[in-house]
């Protein structure tokens, strides 16, 4: 509709993307042998906020935004059996939209570069938010990994 265009060039220029300040904070901590051998431990929280937030603001994915947001990110793994075995459990969790991202994982190095992983994705959260929209995709995988 010619008319809509008309309104959304004239409100957010010719592309109908908003451009908003915001503000994106991260505090989390990295601790390697924590509590014990091997044991690796990444936990994070992060906060943004749009300044001049306006309602009904979609994201890239065209999901819908808040005008803040707070999110925790983890990863915690155990290597063992000479580090030849490793388990691992990272992920995120929406606090404000309650949508979720779950990803363990299980590698076994098969030489001194190389190693076979095997995992899984896991989302979860209402359709309209932005890991939610992925709620049927999980999935799993295997690699093969070599570094030369």
């Amino acid at each position: 509709d010619p008319a809509q265009s008309a309104f959304l060039a004239s409100k957010y220029g010719n592309t109908g993307i908003a451009e908003k300040k915001y503000l994106d904070i991260t505090a989390g901590f990295d601790v390697s042998n924590f509590v014990f051998e091997n044991f690796y431990i990444n936990l994070q929280y992060n906060v943004n906020h749009i300044l001049d937030y306006e309602k009904g603001l979609l994201s890239g994915s065209l999901t819908e935004i808040e005008e803040t947001g707070h999110k925790g990110i983890w990863a915690v793994s155990y290597e063992f059996g000479g580090l030849k075995y490793k388990i691992e459990l990272a992920g995120n969790y929406n606090f404000t939209q309650k949508d979720y991202l779950l990803k363990p994982s299980f590698s076994l190095k098969i030489g001194p570069e190389t190693k076979i992983i095997m995992g899984a994705y896991f989302f979860g959260g209402k359709r309209s938010t932005e890991l939610g929209q992925f709620k049927d995709k999980d999935f799993v995988y295997g690699k093969l990994e070599h570094l030369f």
